[in-house]
């Protein structure tokens, strides 16, 4: 998701929504008299998404998107939103003007039909104000809704540009989701042999851990299972039958008020079938995000997924993304951002050398003969450690915190085995680093 708003008011703005499997890179593009939204999309397609307010300057806005479409080098490039230009108007110099440069610059107006209808002093009033202009080799499909969510109708279009001899992939209603059974992985845990497991690592602490990750790990994929499921509406699960009915109540109204605008009655009605779907919508969405955000309350993980979802902040980052971001200049070369990354750590080795008094270290360090501040755990610190978890969601190994609770066989193994060396042997990782630290 990506989109615009009004900083200074209310009123304006823009969202650009995309299935999550489609890349989208934002680009910064500014006009003085509309308001934009441009992202390029998979397969180098060029989206600029518009709205003009019907108070700006339609002649320097048409200055400023003739510069745009000059300067666009893309292969395809969408140019939609409400433009509040009428292109039914064929007796306007502006609506000639803006034509004009759409086609000059390889566009096709798409749209025709009227997106706006209206009723004035009892006269209804029809415009084509919102467009979808299109610049491409592939083939497009346009057209009108006659639906009015606002007081607009729906524009929408259809881009193929698949190259030559690539198959189209199927189209279905079914999405597709991954789960774990529980069953098979309690299966797999009790039937496992965990003694033997241990007994073939005892001289490996180094890396159980990461062995017995990458077990249960292999525990969760044997018990993942496919399945499908049918989606009748698509969107938001907000959206309610009871909203759809009012949508198709307001929508029968309209239509029976605008053949008949000189009557009071009816546009009272319909008016009011407006106002109160408009306000069941606001109160629905109100409802669904409290419920959202209720059924995560004291989950900080999950309440951020949520905040970052709602904000179109990615969640997930590579470690390759976040060292380009950090430590790239003007190169990709991992290797050169590897060094880079390097250099930088060696640099701050250096500030905290000058920060530091090693005298006091090893004046401290001679009265913690164990560790700083961390204590060995025994078998009873491990148990109440254990007890005293919570049954949230896998950390970074994946590992699930009620797999470990609720299977007993495995509890056991955890405290029978070092596993949990590499968490509590904190000190001597302390340790390690203050005598690196002193090597320089």
């Amino acid at each position: 998701m990506h989109f615009y708003c009004r900083s200074n008011n209310g009123g304006g703005g823009i969202v650009i929504y995309t299935k999550q499997n489609i890349i989208t890179t934002k680009i910064d593009t500014n006009f003085t008299n509309a308001e934009a939204l441009n992202i390029t999309l998979t397969n180098n397609i060029n989206l600029l998404a518009v709205y003009r307010p019907p108070d700006s300057s339609r002649s320097q806005f048409l200055t400023e998107i003739e510069e745009y479409l000059t300067n666009d080098e893309h292969e395809t490039t969408i140019l939609i939103g409400d433009i509040n230009i009428n292109t039914q108007n064929q007796d306007s110099d502006i609506t000639h003007r803006y034509l004009n440069i759409l086609r000059e610059n390889g566009f096709t107006n798409t749209i025709q039909s009227t997106t706006r209808e209206e009723i004035v002093l009892e006269e209804t009033k029809h415009s084509c104000i919102d467009h979808i202009n299109i610049k491409t080799k592939g083939n497009y499909h346009s057209g009108v809704i006659l639906e009015k969510i606002a007081d607009h109708y729906i524009v929408i279009t259809s881009i193929t540009t698949k190259e030559k001899g690539e198959k189209s992939k199927p189209n279905n209603k079914f999405n597709y989701k991954k789960i774990v059974l529980k069953r098979k992985v309690k299966e797999q845990i009790n039937n496992f042999d965990w003694e033997k497991f241990i007994g073939d690592n005892k001289e490996t602490n180094d890396t159980l851990y990461e062995k017995f990750t990458e077990k249960i790990n292999e525990i969760y994929k044997n018990a993942e299972k496919n399945i499908k499921i049918f989606q009748k509406h698509e969107g938001n699960t907000w959206i309610t039958e009871e909203i759809r009915r009012k949508i198709k109540e307001k929508n029968k109204l309209w239509g029976t008020y605008k053949r008949q605008p000189e009557n009071n009655n009816l546009r009272k009605e319909y008016t009011t079938a407006r106002n109160n779907l408009t306000k069941t919508i606001r109160q629905r969405r109100k409802d669904y995000m409290e419920k959202e955000f209720n059924e995560v309350r004291g989950n900080i993980k999950e309440t951020w997924k949520k905040i970052m979802m709602i904000t179109n902040k990615n969640t997930k980052r590579s470690n390759e993304t976040i060292l380009k971001k950090n430590f790239a200049k003007e190169e990709n070369d991992m290797k050169q951002i590897a060094i880079n990354m390097n250099n930088k750590f060696l640099e701050n080795i250096e500030i905290a050398k000058q920060n530091i008094n090693p005298q006091k270290i090893d004046d401290y360090m001679e009265n913690q003969p164990q560790s700083m501040l961390f204590k060995f755990p025994n078998r009873e610190d491990i148990r109440k450690i254990l007890k005293n978890m919570k049954k949230k969601g896998p950390g970074n190994d994946g590992i699930k915190v009620a797999d470990i609770k609720d299977e007993k066989k495995l509890e056991r193994v955890i405290l029978g085995m070092s596993i949990l060396y590499r968490y509590f042997q904190i000190s001597m990782f302390l340790f390690r680093y203050y005598r690196y630290f002193n090597r320089y």
